[in-house]
């Protein structure tokens, strides 16, 4: 069984780089003790801006609508088994299943 992290979005003006900062916390954890995790993400803000998550050269690129976009290297760690961008709900939270695979990898789902 999975363990289950949480992050919030919810400040009232997200930026972008705040977003990928969280996300790095998460992977540090993994670094640390590699497992597998199910990461809820709940974005609310009162902007009502969309949070998403793109990717550029196998790397994230951290988006908060009406923001400039902020690329992040997590070593090539992320692998998106869905479309893309990965676009936050407004309101409520996203649940992505986090895998490591060999090296550097964590595979998302």
């Amino acid at each position: 069984m999975a363990e289950a992290v949480e992050i919030h979005v919810d400040d009232a003006d997200p930026r972008p780089r705040d977003v990928a900062r969280l996300f790095a916390e998460v992977f540090a954890s993994l670094d640390a003790f590699p497992r597998k995790l199910v990461l809820r993400v709940f974005a609310a803000n009162s902007r009502g801006a969309a949070v998403s998550v793109d990717m550029a050269e196998g790397e994230p690129v951290f988006c908060v609508e009406g923001r400039r976009s902020f690329a992040a290297s997590f070593r090539r760690r992320w692998i998106a088994e869905h479309a893309v961008p990965l676009v936050f709900p407004k309101s409520g939270f996203m649940a992505l299943r986090l895998s490591p695979t060999s090296g550097n990898r964590v595979r998302v789902a």
